[in-house]
């Protein structure tokens, strides 16, 4: 089975295909609360098709593609937790209910964990559905950026600065939204959340997500890299690009600003 690979365009009949992704994957299913993984051997791919986004899997052993969805801006890919064995993953689509789970069949390697193929995909979907590209070029932007920001961490380690990760870990950031004293506080994230969600426990799972960990620790790794000043810029904070070296803390001060000055 060959390994993951990155964009790779095709002329397919009168269609044309952009292969952004692909990597070796079989089919899952839930059954009873478990999820089972089919041993069919498979290509889970990723790509353009006449700008539209799909997410296809191919058959190893046919060459047939066996599923074939379109996704939209809602889309969202993610690895399931608590698996012992393996990693497995789930394609959710909020204007949809159906679920579908894929499981590794490639080794994970020190560049390419277990993480890696959740956080690249989810961001692929972020940057080619067509609404994000339409309505969020500043998106694409910060995207772009901390893929930069991603390449050069290989050959990079950081200085010891403030961890972003540790401050917006589960364990500290779950009791404070809890208590009862900070309701007022709270009620101006629920904008950042979708409508029916909009309440504390809504914003506890949003907190308690590995989708909200994995994009905290792409904004952590981004801000303590020699590209911080430049995502800085991106994100709308230039002051604080000079406010290093320890750019978590200037992104936290320039936030904290940000707010004092739109109350």
């Amino acid at each position: 089975m060959e390994g993951s690979k990155d964009v790779v365009g095709v002329m397919t009949g009168n269609h044309e295909t952009i292969v952004l992704f692909q990597v070796a994957m079989g089919t899952a299913r839930l059954e009873n609360k478990r999820i089972i993984s089919e041993p069919r051997k498979g290509t889970l791919i990723l790509c353009l098709i006449n700008d539209q986004l799909h997410l296809q899997w191919k058959n190893g052993e046919t060459g047939v593609v066996e599923q074939d969805l379109k996704l939209s801006s809602q889309a969202v890919f993610q690895r399931v937790d608590g698996v012992r064995d393996g990693h497995i993953y789930v394609l959710k689509d909020c204007s949809k209910t159906n679920k579908y789970f894929y499981w590794l069949q490639e080794r994970p390697t020190m560049d390419r964990d277990g993480n890696y193929y959740a956080h690249h995909i989810q961001q692929l979907i972020h940057d080619n559905t067509s609404e994000k590209r339409m309505n969020n070029d500043c998106s694409s932007t910060v995207a772009n950026s901390l893929e930069t920001v991603l390449q050069s961490l290989r050959q990079y380690r950081p200085p010891p600065v403030t961890d972003l990760c540790q401050i917006l870990s589960a364990e500290r950031v779950i009791p404070i939204v809890s208590h009862p004293n900070v309701e007022q506080s709270i009620h101006s994230l629920f904008k950042y959340l979708p409508k029916d969600d909009q309440t504390r426990e809504g914003l506890i799972q949003v907190l308690s997500s590995s989708s909200f960990r994995e994009q905290v620790h792409i904004l952590n790794a981004g801000l303590r890299s020699p590209y911080a000043p430049q995502l800085l810029h991106s994100l709308g904070f230039p002051d604080a690009a000079h406010d290093g070296p320890d750019y978590v803390k200037a992104f936290i001060r320039a936030i904290i600003r940000n707010n004092d000055l739109d109350q």
